[in-house]
């Protein structure tokens, strides 16, 4: 997913915030009286926390120790504010001393993020052999590239080989860990990593807080305190993006971020047009030579981000519109004209040439001419070529710009450099086989006291079943998706073969989002189905069945809550021989419904409070490949009313018929899922029943209560972008245990006063799924 990689140009602002930060301390112009005289004691406040904030700055590298020094700087300017509100001497360093609190949190987090990038690609590694001996081959092939490579492509292909290598190495020395443990590191430093960015945002916050102050009372702009405003807005942009991103990646749970994944990116976008308006001002001004650089830099920046905002992995990047396409035009003209620009520092021209590298590839994807793609894409590389070379020539040891090179050429560039079609349409195939147990107490719907029928030996038997399904899913179209599925299931009873069961079937299916996600609503589907089934009762044919299920799905509340609205036309044909046509079930059935479900209470962060483990399986992180919500797990209430009404051959089995049902699912502890429903069945059938001796209407009510405990088991995890390609490589399994009991009462009676139609039947067993 190469549209989420993003180079982080925030680190630049070290180099330059301190220098410019004196500068800007002798040239600040204060409202006359707006300052009042300073106490000795305040003056010396001041100057110990400059002191404080330089050697935070200068001296240390040590995050904690520079937390501690920004710490007491910003005690130190707090004392003189408190008798001197107006100092903006104590009021902008106080700032500073904010900004780089929240640049010591950044590299926390950054590190807490690549201890758990390292650890989750070690797992993986581990589990698959042959991850490994490409990954060795890789770089065995890099380093004998090395030696014939120019010397600003010896630096990208080694920083390959020192990237690469250092997974295989922290591999080995994390051989004894095992799978659990390392899965605990890997939530560790994610949590690390929330808590960081957190503390970097309030640091950043603060900081605004304090630039705002001073800028109503300058005489004019100030390049350097605008920049700087600039880019606090946009690393808080940045953080909100990314917690909105990892939400949608199951990263954090929602309670772990400040908002809700679309609240966190309106927020993003709107400091992101803050922070460009101040640069279209800024630039409009008379600016020194490097600040207008700068300028322009960032304004290329945001305008990027503005084009291409962060993504989830399980989300495609929407195509471009007109706006969006506008910025990505205008951030590409900013980077190319800085990197072609001789007067612009050397340095500057490798981190636009780089950018220029980053963008130019989204021109690609909307060229449908294999030539035309790739000579976009050559574009591109040159660029990238252009910014390794000039990063050679800066000499700037501490930039990751040749690992950026690299990774751009391999995760940007070379996946487009196909003849296959661009868009990333799934072609989603599944292979499902289920077998199970279960014990049913009235296998043949015995009526009330009712004699069994001669040929039956008993009603209660147990029953072996197996199934399986074949299921294909493709994203052929904008907007449009099609299923289609193949199935099987069987039901052998020990005892009572009469009743055996075989089915044979198959599904077509079509889905036309008709709006797209959004935060109170959508997505919304329209949707239309075709199933064919065939049903064996003792292995003699009994049913044939053809449905048509035209419906709309439709999302809430950030897909939270989900309704659904359908139509059921079904004509059945039966096989059984009936003495009296009035009793042939051979018809027309409808019904007409809505169900409702709704994401209540997310119960993931609530036990993680108890103490309680919400997961615990090693394979569980990949259930988010399925699972839309994971690793929240939400306590999820449901019903659903319908009605019916059948038209048969015969008049026997005309019917009319009203549903309620009602359910909640209930997420346990360690991935366990307690499911529990009751459903209600009102039926009315109009004609007087044959079968009673009073020719009455006949009255049903039937009640059915389940309950069911069950667990998902990822055996092989597999990688996501194998959904857009049919490739089995990854395995589930599910076991669930069940109870089902079910009541029916019925006025009709026979001539020997027999309830036929009157019937308790508990069925229970436990199934595996894989």
């Amino acid at each position: 997913h190469w549209f989420r990689f993003r180079f982080q140009a925030g680190g630049l602002m070290k180099h330059w915030i301190m220098a410019f930060g004196l500068l800007f301390l002798c040239s600040l112009t204060v409202p006359s009286g707006a300052q009042t005289a300073a106490s000795p004691d305040s003056i010396v406040a001041l100057h110990e926390g400059i002191q404080y904030y330089l050697r935070g700055r200068v001296e240390t590298r040590d995050e904690d120790e520079r937390l501690r020094l920004f710490s007491a700087a910003i005690e130190r300017f707090d004392s003189v504010l408190e008798t001197d509100p107006n100092n903006a001497n104590a009021i902008w360093f106080r700032a500073l001393s904010h900004g780089g609190s929240a640049l010591a949190h950044r590299v926390e987090k950054q590190r807490s993020q690549t201890r758990a990038a390292t650890n989750k690609r070690v797992l993986t590694l581990r589990k698959d052999p042959r991850r490994r001996d490409q990954l060795t081959q890789d770089i065995e092939k890099a380093k004998g590239e090395i030696a014939d490579a120019s010397p600003a492509e010896q630096k990208v292909l080694q920083a390959f080989v020192n990237k690469q290598g250092s997974y295989l190495r922290i591999m080995k020395q994390k051989s004894e860990l095992s799978i659990d443990e390392l899965n605990d590191e890997i939530a560790a430093a994610r949590r690390g990593a929330v808590k960081f960015a957190e503390q970097e945002r309030q640091s950043y916050t603060t900081m605004l807080a304090d630039l705002h102050r001073l800028i109503p009372g300058l005489g004019g702009p100030q390049a350097v305190l605008q920049l700087i405003e600039v880019m606090a807005n946009a690393n808080i942009a940045r953080i909100d993006e990314q917690a909105a991103v990892a939400i949608k990646d199951r990263v954090i749970s929602r309670s772990q971020a400040s908002g809700p994944p679309n609240a966190l990116r309106e927020a993003a976008a709107a400091r992101l047009s803050d922070a460009v308006q101040i640069l279209v001002s800024l630039l409009e001004t008379d600016l020194e030579p490097l600040d207008a650089v700068r300028a322009r830099f960032f304004l290329g920046v945001l305008r990027f981000r503005q084009a291409v905002p962060s993504r989830s992995a399980r989300e495609e990047q929407p195509p471009l519109d007109p706006q969006r396409r506008a910025w990505l035009n205008e951030a590409e003209r900013i980077m190319t004209s800085l990197s072609d620009d001789p007067d612009v520092p050397v340095r500057w021209q490798s981190y636009s040439a780089l950018y220029a590298g980053l963008i130019i590839p989204f021109r690609a994807v909307s060229a449908t001419e294999v030539d035309a793609r790739n000579a976009i894409l050559d574009q591109a590389e040159r660029r990238l070529d252009q910014a390794a070379e000039l990063h050679l020539r800066a000499g700037d040891s501490a930039s990751d710009i040749p690992n950026l090179v690299w990774r751009q050429r391999r995760e940007a560039i070379a996946p487009l450099r196909t003849d296959v079609p661009l868009a990333r349409k799934r072609q989603d195939l599944t292979l499902s086989l289920f077998a199970g147990v279960r014990r049913d107490t009235n296998v043949v719907l015995l009526g009330e006291r009712t004699d069994l029928p001669r040929d039956l030996s008993r009603k209660r038997d147990f029953a072996f079943t197996a199934g399986a399904a074949i299921d294909y899913t493709w994203d052929f179209a904008d907007r449009w998706s099609m299923g289609l599925q193949m199935r099987t299931a069987q039901l052998w009873n020990v005892d009572v073969d009469e009743f055996d069961q075989q089915s044979y079937g198959g599904s077509f299916a079509l889905q036309y989002e008709m709006v797209p996600v959004g935060k109170e609503f959508g997505p919304a589907y329209l949707t239309l189905q075709y199933d064919h089934d065939y049903t064996l009762l003792g292995r003699s044919g009994f049913l044939a069945s053809n449905a048509l299920r035209p419906g709309v799905r439709m999302y809430w509340n950030e897909q939270r809550a989900q309704t659904d609205i359908f139509l059921d036309y079904e004509i059945r044909n039966y096989f059984e021989p009936v003495g009296d046509k009035r009793f042939n079930r051979d018809g027309t059935y409808f019904t007409i419904g809505a169900t409702h479900r709704l994401k209540l209470t997310e119960m993931t962060a609530i036990y993680e409070r108890m103490g309680l483990e919400p997961w615990g399986h090693e394979g569980d992180q990949d259930l988010q490949q399925t699972d839309l919500d994971y690793p929240n797990r939400y306590l999820t209430p449901f019903v659903s009313a319908s009605y019916s009404w059948d038209s048969t051959a015969g008049d026997e089995f005309d019917r009319k018929a009203w549903r309620l049902a009602i359910g909640l699912e209930f997420p346990l502890p360690r991935g366990w899922l307690l499911e529990a429903s009751a459903a209600y069945d009102w039926e009315e059938y109009p004609q007087g029943s044959l079968v009673d001796f009073h020719r009455r209407v006949r009255h049903d009510f039937i009640q059915e209560y389940g309950i069911a405990l069950s667990r998902t088991y990822v055996l092989e995890g597999g990688e996501f972008n194998n959904r857009f390609t049919p490739t089995m490589d990854r395995t589930t399994m599910r076991i669930r245990a069940f109870f089902t009991w079910t009541g029916d009462d019925s006025n009709v009676v026979d001539r020997q006063g027999q309830a036929i139609f009157e019937y308790d039947r508990v069925v229970y067993g436990m199934s595996v799924l894989f």
